[in-house]
């Protein structure tokens, strides 16, 4: 089976169905089965941010629309990166300082350096070693 790696403006038009020839050629690849797609992280927080500052949607709507994409069998993405994005996403923070909090966890002797209080407040929730400047 091949594996489609999803660019943000192929998502995007899936997701808001605002060109209905595209969304049209890109709704059997979420839908059907014999698919696979590849959501990078990448890809994933362009998502968010469009939603987010572009739609201004509801941080709520946001965590649904995320977890509908990637709870399928054939949706794969970078779980823990996603997981620790959604972690900041539902504790108020913003889903690429999750991503990018994710690396301080898999480095060795790492630390995120910020100057997000917010994101250095949820790190410390988290136990994700920061120091915010």
């Amino acid at each position: 089976m091949i594996t489609y790696v999803v660019d943000t403006n192929v998502l995007l038009r899936y997701l808001l169905k605002d060109d209905e020839c595209q969304y049209t050629i890109v709704e059997p690849y979420f839908t059907s089965k014999s698919h696979r797609l590849y959501l990078s992280i990448h890809t994933l927080c362009e998502v968010v941010w469009f939603m987010k500052h572009r739609l201004k949607t509801p941080r709520a709507i946001i965590i649904d629309t995320l977890l509908g994409l990637t709870s399928s069998n054939h949706v794969i993405t970078e779980q823990q990166s996603f997981d620790r994005g959604m972690s900041f996403l539902k504790n108020g923070g913003d889903f690429a300082d999750g991503v990018i909090a994710d690396f301080a966890c898999h480095l060795d002797n790492a630390l995120l350096l910020t100057f997000d209080k917010n994101s250095s407040k949820i790190s410390n929730k988290l136990n994700i070693p920061n120091q915010l400047l």
